[in-house]
């Protein structure tokens, strides 16, 4: 595996499972790239409530189930819980940027795992965090496929 990790935002996660998304081929290549072992996919806990509510809107119950699975026992793949300094630092990233509360955790789960990137759909988290460096999953995928495996 490679010296790369990202924090991989909620979106990049719905777009890959949604065909009709403008964003669907390059967010599952950019999950493949992580179960291939091209970087390390931090996620957060956050983004394992979001996901799986989705899963249950969607009446798929059992792929949520595989979901969690996967993202619990693949090498490639690391949840971060929301702990206290993930929490104390989201809030300083939510007074700093008005971002809404669960995406400044994810900007600080992304600084507390000192992930390269932070890997994303919104261009309001791009506009607004520089730490870590916010990237689409276009231009990740050139990134990780700069880099030697």
């Amino acid at each position: 595996m490679s010296g790369i990790s990202a924090l991989l935002d909620t979106n990049v996660f719905i777009a890959a499972r949604s065909p009709d998304e403008r964003h669907y081929l390059t967010s599952k290549a950019v999950l493949d790239g992580a179960d291939e072992g091209r970087f390390t996919a931090v996620i957060s806990t956050v983004t394992l409530i979001e996901v799986g509510v989705g899963y249950l809107r969607a009446g798929t119950a059992e792929l949520r189930k595989q979901f969690m699975h996967h993202v619990q026992t693949s090498p490639n793949f690391r949840v971060v819980p929301v702990d206290v300094a993930v929490a104390d630092a989201a809030a300083i990233v939510r007074h700093e940027s008005s971002l809404k509360l669960p995406d400044a955790v994810l900007v600080a789960t992304a600084r507390q795992e000192q992930a390269s990137w932070l890997v994303t759909h919104d261009d309001r988290i791009s506009k607004l965090v520089k730490n870590p460096g916010v990237i689409s999953t276009d231009r990740f995928l050139r990134e990780i496929s700069s880099h030697p495996r």
